[in-house]
């Protein structure tokens, strides 16, 4: 295992370089990669650009796909039908109810967590959240992890077959951890020993087997060679969240990899900005050799003796450098400008106007899924993972609800945040423009059996489904057509009376004739 491990630290190695050079301006705090501790290493940043613009994504998409204040996702089944029908509808909605309460910050620390994840993304390509159950406790611990800590390696169909965690701990922490489970008079409280966590695919997995699980976990130590516990879980507890994928490599790319080449340009720039603002504000001062004038002499409101000779020419001068700072300026902006653009800054900061349409706000927004649609599919991946697995971890704790009969097929994990969201409102404004052409249509050519290729339940069905995931909005298709027919009854009703009262004229007409025909032939008999 140890070997395999160096060997998946060669590997990343191969990132390190360019993830050192990117944490220096846009992640300051997370800086190392060796498992060294390190300080954190931003004495030697002069602009604050970078940090905002990596802030604001990681806002940005915190508020556009997990925001707690919004559903951000619901389940379906892989058949749309039997997912819209009412008993199946209500159960998955309930089921979801149960996964946002177990997000709830007295449950977990998801949502305090997750904008890290955002914010590595951002940084790096590439961010990891663990997911553990805290046995015995009503508690599931969600943690960010720094992306110097994990490993991974994929197989051949580019997903994760094991995943390596490799942290520090203090000599305390580890028999806390571990009671028992290894020579403790080995290990000092005081000194800090590196711990890995190994958790790859088990290929040997028999679902028969009552002991067996499908991923094997193991914990142990470099530095503590009787260290070793074994184990295993269900699902992967650690959970990857990816940007840009790059062919034959392991790690995604990230907007900081398409910013690194400003990053050090506006870092550069600042720094001689600084120098020549400086030169300007306090420019050097030359004098003679044999004047007593020093810089400390010229302050505001001071009295310089000495500084005319008995000429009256002056024998100090300062050292003009002010024509050198304005197109640094210039150039610092256009590198700002840059680096916004490499985060999305400004789409990410105009959906946020309170002053925006909800036109101008819908068409920013798709304007956004548009720029992001392909990255944002690696990120609902690492999400739906994370999801996934807390619903199995609810299901085995028994605080799920048993489902219908009715209830067939494959549980699918569907995000409904305002990003994910966009895809269907522009394909219920896409329907209802069709059916506004058509009936535009019907008018020109004073045809109005056009409107018959209208199918209107269905339509109703994509408009609730764009706007809304509320299920009791919606009437169930037999309620939907027991009122109809009640409706229909009641239209009908009029017009079954009409026909009665003419049926009754018409007998009492009949009746009179027939009367009037016998007192007739009753007269005329003699």
């Amino acid at each position: 295992m140890l070997a395999r491990h160096d060997e998946l630290r060669r590997e990343r190695r191969r990132e390190e370089t360019a993830w050192r050079e990117q944490a220096a301006f846009l992640r300051p705090d997370d800086n190392a990669f060796d498992q060294e501790i390190r300080e954190r290493d931003d004495a030697e940043v002069f602009d604050a650009t970078p940090l905002y613009a990596n802030d604001t994504f990681a806002s940005g998409l915190f508020g556009q796909m997990t925001n707690p204040a919004n559903r951000w996702f619901e389940l379906t089944l892989d058949d749309e039908e039997r997912a819209r029908y009412r008993p199946n509808a209500e159960w998955l909605y309930r089921v979801a109810n149960i996964g946002y309460s177990s997000l709830s910050p007295q449950v977990s620390s998801f949502y305090a967590e997750v904008p890290g994840v955002f914010a590595n993304i951002g940084c790096f390509g590439n961010g990891y959240l663990a997911q553990e159950e805290i046995v015995g406790e009503q508690y599931i611990s969600d943690r960010s992890l720094p992306v110097g800590q994990c490993y991974i390696e994929l197989d051949y169909k580019g997903d994760i077959c094991r995943f390596d965690r490799a942290f520090s701990l203090t000599g305390r922490q580890v028999k806390r951890k571990f009671d028992g489970r290894f020579d403790e008079k080995a290990v000092r409280d005081e000194a800090r020993y590196r711990i890995i966590h190994v958790v790859e695919r088990n290929y040997d997995y028999r679902p028969r087997r009552g002991t067996d699980k499908p991923w094997y976990s193991c914990y142990l130590s470099e530095d503590i060679p009787s260290l070793q516990r074994e184990g295993g879980f269900y699902e992967l507890p650690y959970h990857r969240f990816g940007w840009n994928r790059r062919d034959g490599r392991a790690y995604d790319t990230g907007p900081g990899h398409n910013a690194r080449p400003d990053l050090g340009s506006l870092n550069e720039m600042e720094r001689s900005n600084l120098v020549a603002a400086a030169f300007a504000a306090e420019p050097p001062l030359l004098t003679i050799d044999d004047s007593y004038i020093t810089a400390a002499d010229v302050v505001p409101n001071a009295v310089i003796e000495g500084g005319l000779n008995s000429q009256g020419k002056q024998i100090a001068a300062y050292l003009e450098r002010k024509s050198q700072l304005q197109p640094n300026l210039q150039q610092s902006e256009q590198r700002r400008n840059a680096i916004r653009t490499a985060f999305y800054y400004s789409l990410m900061m105009l959906i946020q106007r309170p002053q925006m349409t909800a036109t101008e706000f819908l068409g920013f927004q798709e304007e956004i899924l548009k720029l992001m649609a392909d990255k944002l599919v690696r990120v609902q991946s690492g999400l739906a993972s994370f999801l996934i697995r807390r619903l199995k971890i609810l299901e085995r704790a028994g605080q799920l609800p048993p489902p219908p009969p009715e209830l067939k097929g494959r549980i699918e994990i569907r995000f409904v945040s305002p990003l994910a969201r966009l895809q269907k409102l522009a394909q219920a404004r896409g329907a209802m423009n069709w059916v506004a052409q058509l009936g535009q249509a019907a008018q020109l050519t004073n045809d109005l059996s056009i409107m018959d290729n209208v199918d209107g339940d269905a339509l109703a069905t994509m408009l609730r489904e764009a706007n809304t995931e509320l299920v009791g909005v919606q009437r169930d298709a037999k309620q939907r057509d027991a009122l109809r027919q009640q409706r229909l009854q009641q239209m009908m009703l009029p017009q079954q009376l009409d026909a009665m009262g003419k049926v009754v004229d018409i007998g009492a007409t009949v009746s009179h004739a027939l009367q009037a025909k016998t007192l007739a032939d009753k007269r005329v008999k003699p």
